[in-house]
């Protein structure tokens, strides 16, 4: 199932990039086979973004992939409170997420990850980057945070901004 996995990461990144470029069409005919050919994919992301990418992998392996969607923490306590890890593979969530979820997961190195930027790699092989979404910290500096800007949320634990 590594493999698969690997190939699923690698399907999933070149889709992702090439989504926007391709008019969608639906295939019914994708042949649904047996159970031990099943990869379980949990996913934050909206269908427009996960269905061609899943299409793509289920006719090029003909393993069958059943998407289980929701919202990051929602799949992530599902994951923890499971025991059983119903999921193979967790599609989405940024990496605070994920780093906070660390024992639901299993390490895994994709074959494929010398060619992603190494500034975005896992060390530990917990995660491969699918896209690079920024968080922001919104404040308003006239109540809080004067004379310096958070850096991180580590910063908003500081006793500067208690209370306001």
């Amino acid at each position: 199932m590594k493999k698969n996995l690997s190939l699923f990461i690698i399907i999933a990144t070149l889709m992702a990039m090439l989504s926007g470029c391709v008019r969608e069409t639906a295939d019914e005919n994708i042949p649904k086979i047996g159970e031990a050919d099943r990869l379980v994919v949990f996913t934050s992301h909206k269908p427009e973004v996960y269905e061609p990418i899943i299409r793509e992998f289920e006719k090029t392996t003909s393993i069958w992939v059943e998407v289980v969607s929701g919202g990051t923490n929602e799949l992530l306590e599902r994951l923890r409170e499971s025991g059983s890890y119903e999921a193979d593979v967790m599609f989405g969530g940024g990496v605070e997420s994920l780093g906070a979820f660390a024992d639901c997961f299993e390490s895994y190195e994709s074959s494929e990850a010398g060619a992603l930027e190494s500034e975005y790699a896992s060390k530990e092989g917990m995660y491969t980057v699918f896209s690079s979404l920024p968080i922001v910290i919104v404040y308003n500096d006239k109540l809080v945070y004067r004379p310096s800007a958070p850096a991180g949320f580590a910063d908003l634990l500081d006793e500067r901004g208690k209370g306001k």
